[in-house]
């Protein structure tokens, strides 16, 4: 779920019986560690190839191909559907089509493309913000796909992460949207026994990233010479910039001679190495990134974003070792140990669990076994004997379902 932050399910004045009971028949993370940026579409990435950002290319929401000359921008162009964008990672759904798995999907951006030559066996494709009550027909259909041992993975995102950046992090409207999303799954967790399934489905909740609220702002407008770039990205807290030949020092000096407080420019070969953005060609040659919780004005962006209620309050992108930015992770079935809570994990680590639940090989990626092998009564020598089908729910609100049926 999108935008879920770590501590939400704490919340002491939000009462949530179906995420507590997942909780005492499974295994809770104590947080979990986005990759940088702390933004939507390279952690999606992240968690469904197991990959860094510098390894499978999803270094910002916004990103521009220097090669091509082409941009991909959220929700706005067409060209974000070009497989240059996607093919340097193989996802999960990929992974399970090339052994003979059905995947479904619904509302997962991504779905549409073309990703190494695979396409899923369905795509209901991400075209609105999506709710509880989405939610609730998408687990009705995928667990009757289930049972009728139709599909083997089904995935379903949900847009619920505005709530915390029109209104804050921890707001009302977020909390009226997790008491929602309370009752969507202890329905589900009511019809898996009805249905005979309770015993055989295993359910992960994660989410790509944390929230906070915007306390200060960067100016940069008067700081920047449109003339002196090719392109320039700039998204809430981060600016990449790729200055025209030449131009790169002059760049960086009028940004930093700015003295902007909360504001650090990178060229490409500082970033930090911890951030595992640097090594991919899309990452910018320039990246400008503010401290918690500043937001960053440019010449291109000179305001606030604003919706219908007022300018944008809550924020993410910043630094993945900052304690707002942590995600959430929680799972439970037959696969999981049960009443235990985990030390903290990295996201990149559960592709390979949701491999393992579902008996297919998978593509190199970043995670170690030995990280999460404590989470599950499974182990590698019962994977390759498991006939399974997964159930995977996404939800931009800030946690991703998954839901596995394992046959033994």
């Amino acid at each position: 779920m999108d935008g879920f932050r770590w501590d939400y399910i704490d919340l002491p004045d939000v009462s949530l019986p179906g995420f507590q009971q997942m909780f005492r028949e499974g295994v809770r993370a104590k947080y979990m560690v986005s990759d940088f940026p702390t933004t939507s579409y390279p952690n999606y990435y992240s968690i469904m190839t197991g990959l860094h950002c510098e390894s499978h290319g999803f270094v910002g929401n916004y990103m521009y191909d220097v090669g091509t000359g082409k941009e991909f921008l959220i929700g706005t162009n067409p060209d974000q559907y070009l497989p240059i964008w996607w093919d340097d990672g193989e996802p999960l759904w990929v992974t399970a089509e090339k052994q003979n798995k059905s995947t479904y999907f619904y509302y997962w951006p991504g779905c549409e493309v073309t990703i190494r030559g695979v396409d899923p066996t369905y795509c209901n494709v991400y075209t609105r913000p999506t709710y509880s009550a989405d939610l609730a027909t998408a687990l009705s259909e995928g667990l009757q796909l289930f049972k009728n041992d139709s599909a083997d993975i089904v995935v379903y995102l949900e847009a619920l992460d505005k709530n915390g950046h029109m209104y804050g992090a921890a707001s009302e409207k977020v909390k009226d949207s997790l008491r929602d999303i309370d009752l969507v799954i202890q329905t589900m967790l009511l019809n898996l026994s009805s249905m005979g399934l309770r015993d055989e489905v295993n359910v992960m909740i994660f989410s790509d990233h944390g929230m906070i609220n915007r306390t200060g702002i960067a100016n940069l407008t008067s700081f920047i010479d449109l003339d002196d770039l090719d392109e320039m990205l700039p998204e809430m807290n981060i600016i990449s910039i790729w200055p025209k030949q030449g131009k790169t020092e002059k760049v960086i000096s009028d940004i930093t001679a700015a003295n902007v407080p909360g504001v650090t420019v990178y060229r490409k070969g500082n970033i930090p190495d911890r951030w595992l953005l640097k090594g991919h060609k899309r990452t910018p040659p320039v990246m400008v990134v503010t401290d918690p919780a500043n937001y960053v004005l440019t010449p291109k962006s000179p305001n606030v974003y604003e919706y219908p209620t007022g300018p944008m309050v809550g924020l993410h992108g910043f630094d993945n070792v900052h304690r707002d930015m942590r995600a959430m992770f929680a799972a439970t079935g037959p696969a999981f140990n049960e009443n235990k809570v985990i030390e903290p994990i990295k996201n990149i680590e559960l592709y390979q669990v949701m491999c393992l639940i579902l008996g297919i090989n998978p593509a190199p990626h970043n995670g170690t076994w030995s990280n999460v092998k404590d989470m599950l009564k499974l182990d590698t020598s019962m994977a390759t004997k498991r006939n399974t089908d997964v159930y995977v729910i996404s939800l931009a609100f800030g946690f991703i379902f998954g839901i596995y049926r394992c046959i033994l």
